[in-house]
This record gives structure tokens, sequence and C-alpha cells, in this order.
């Protein structure tokens, strides 16, 4: 037990303060071995999507310190699948506190999508109070799995990237933080006025870099596709559609979510194929996974068969 706790305390020391002293790469590598002799329990390094074949990809989830970002046009469901990460990681054996400032919408719009993903419920049926007597147990019983887990949300409107560096950092100190979540990148104001937004969105990315960094927690930026990408064809998003914001160089995961139309043509279904493209990956391949949004109820499943590689040229 205190062998543990003295590795324990070492992992600590080197992924929490990035402001310590250099350490000695023999103390890392201590820290490492001793982690995989338990079993390889790596958790303080990868965070799971909740999607196993985008999980196999990125060789185990999301890393500590990553920039991560999901880009699409609008309507796609950026949000719902940041919270479909959200959900997986505070619904494990050891919950880890996640954060997520959501500027487009209000803290009760988020928890009601958040109460449609966890019940499968309508979620239009939830927003109307349209509820029947079978539904109560199952909503009650998920609204105290919510209130039970360390989910903190931030709804405040045109935060800046003081403010909210400021909360998520005073959040860490006092209870926690293993996953910082900001929907809505492209909405936020400038650091600094610049002469054009582009440049205010590549200073947003560096920061939001170094705050990853800082934290030592994963940070998930949802981040709508440049106009000029949304000419009304079906051709896969690539990496310099994200050119204008800067996330392409400073983003340690780039996730494009596109819908497949070859496989929605069927008029009617709530079932909708998207695809997750991984447009940059630091650590692994890039490759594309077929996932299936219930749009009803505002959660994704898998989809059955293989994920889908894509051909990729350096």
């Amino acid at each position: 037990m205190e062998k543990k706790d003295n590795e324990t305390q070492l992992t600590l020391e080197i992924s929490d303060d990035v402001h310590s002293e250099p350490i000695e790469s023999k103390q890392i590598l201590k820290v490492l071995f001793g982690l995989m002799e338990r079993g390889g329990d790596t958790n303080f390094i990868y965070l799971p999507t909740g999607f196993q074949e985008l999980d196999k990809i990125l060789l185990g989830g999301i890393q500590t310190s990553d920039l991560v970002v999901v880009a699409a046009r609008p309507s796609i469901g950026k949000t719902q699948f940041v919270l479909n990460i959200a959900a997986k990681n505070l619904v494990m054996e050891d919950p880890i506190p996640v954060l997520i400032f959501t500027p487009e919408m209000t803290r009760s719009e988020l928890l009601l999508r958040m109460l449609s993903y966890n019940t499968k419920s309508v979620l239009g049926v939830l927003e109307k109070g349209l509820r029947q007597e079978t539904e109560w147990p199952k909503l009650e019983n998920a609204a105290c799995n919510l209130a039970d887990v360390p989910l903190f949300i931030d709804d405040t409107a045109n935060i800046s990237f003081s403010e909210l560096s400021k909360k998520a950092q005073s959040l860490k100190n006092k209870r926690g933080l293993g996953l910082l979540i900001v929907d809505g990148f492209s909405l936020m104001p400038p650091i600094t006025l610049r002469p054009t937004r582009d440049d205010e969105l590549n200073d947003l990315s560096r920061n939001f870099k170094c705050l990853a960094k800082e934290l030592c927690v994963p940070v998930i930026l949802t981040s709508y596709l440049s106009q000029r990408d949304d000419d009304g064809t079906d051709k896969m998003p690539v990496l310099a559609d994200l050119a204008n914001t800067g996330l392409d160089k400073y983003a340690d995961l780039v996730l494009f979510l596109c819908v497949d139309n070859i496989h929605n043509k069927e008029k009617g279904k709530t079932d909708q194929v998207v695809d997750v493209s991984i447009g940059k990956n630091r650590t692994g391949s890039l490759d594309t996974v077929k996932i299936k949004m219930v749009k009803n109820y505002f959660y994704y499943k898998k989809q059955n068969g293989k994920f889908h590689e894509r051909n990729v040229t350096s």
C-alpha cells in the first residue's frame, strides 16, 4: 500500500505541477513501469471516449494535456458527441470531475440533453413536460445519478478566456478536474483585439493548448467548420478547413463529424449514421469510425461493423 501511495504521489508531482523543476527521466520511467506492473492502469494518461473503435485507434483514448477539437457543420451533433464523452467518464467506477462551459445554451438545456441521453427519452417530450407515468421512475433515477456525479456546468455568455481559465483552475484546486469541455470555441471574445477575427482565433487556440498543459487535463473544444467548406457537397472535411482558427496547428487531436448520406437515404429514420474522421492525431493513425446518432434521444451509439479506414498520404 505504501509503495502504491508513493507512486501515486510521484505521478501527481510529474503530471500536475508544470511550473516545477525539471524531472529526471528515471523518475518518470519509474512511475510508468510501476503503473504497468499493477495491470496497465493508465487512466492518468488516457480518458476513454466511450466508442471502442475510436479508442482503439487513439491507443486507449484522449491523452492528458491534449487539446482536442470536435468540428462539424451546424446541426451535425457536436454538442451531443462531447456530452457522450463526458457521460462515459462520469459513469466510471471512479468518475472524474468534468467542467463544461456552454455559452451557446443554458445549464438547463444541457442537463436536459444529459437526461435524454441517460433515459433514452425524447428530448422534445422532456422539454415540454409531457411525461407518461411509466417514465417518472427512470427520470428520477437518472436525475439522482446526475446529482451524484462531479459534473460542473458554466453557461456564462460571452465568457472571456481569462475568466474561463481562472474558473477552471479554481475548480481544480478545490474539487479536482479531469476533463474540460468548451462548447462554442468560435463564439468566444478575443483575448486581445487583432486586425482580423482569424488572428484572434489563433490567439485563443494557442492559449487553450497552454491551458491544457497547465491544468494537465484534456481540453475539448467544439468548433464550426469554415463557411468556404460548406458548399452543399458530401465531401469529408479536412484539416485545412480549420486553418482560419489556428486549431490545425495547436490541436493534438482533431475529430470531424460528417453525416454519411449514403447510409441515411431512407426517410423518417431516427438513427443517423455519422462519420467520425480523425483529421489530426499526434500519437496515432488517421482513420474514420462510423457511429449512429439517435436524433430524437440525443445520444450516439455504435454502428455495427468494423471501422472504415481512410487512406492518408503524408
